[in-house]
């Protein structure tokens, strides 16, 4: 997982229109920081982004950039990738291929 929160924050914000004063102004914190968040300096403290994320009627895990539809497809892909090879008998490469997808 990739996590591009200020990549995020900042097309949401420009596609509901707002600027980013507005957006400081909203969560009450300066523009700076909000201009910081976006170019990736620095990011929104813990307890702002369900706020944020509220705001943009989206999840905390959106926010981050978290795609359950992503995660699902890669899930299935090793679920089917070490039952073929339960299948065909063979034991020590599903242990691997799902220590690897563990990490």
């Amino acid at each position: 997982m990739n996590i591009k929160l200020g990549e995020n924050i900042r097309r949401l914000r420009i596609d509901i229109s707002l600027t980013q004063e507005q957006l400081a102004g909203y969560l009450e914190v300066s523009p700076q920081a909000v201009s910081r968040w976006e170019t990736g300096a620095s990011c929104p403290d813990i307890s702002l982004l369900p706020q944020i994320a509220g705001l943009f009627e989206i999840t905390v895990d959106e926010l981050l950039g978290v795609n359950e539809a992503e995660k699902r497809r890669e899930i299935n892909a090793i679920v089917a990738e070490t039952s073929a090879m339960i299948d065909k008998n063979i034991t020590e490469e599903p242990i691997c291929t799902l220590r690897a997808a563990l990490k």
